[in-house]
């Protein structure tokens, strides 16, 4: 999506102007179908099951302590 100029030009312009602008209605189809696209590829390819990685700065049972009180947000899922 990144080398889409109307991607570009839709990002360049709402950091520039300091909020969203409005684009011409098929362009903004147009991001939206390649944002559409990109969700639906992402699922695709995702794993079924979610493997965390291993913590660099904490040993596996401080995270497993931390994550029984706190559940991970974002839509990932985890067994305890």
């Amino acid at each position: 999506m990144c080398d889409d100029m109307d991607v570009q030009r839709l990002t360049f312009d709402s950091y520039l102007y300091k909020k969203v602008v409005s684009m011409k209605p098929l362009q903004q189809l147009k991001i939206t179908m390649l944002t559409l696209g990109s969700i639906l590829r992402g699922k695709a390819l995702a794993p079924l099951k979610y493997k965390p990685v291993d913590s660099a700065v904490r040993e596996n049972k401080d995270v497993e302590k931390m994550l029984e009180n706190y559940s991970i947000k974002g839509g990932i899922k985890v067994k305890n």
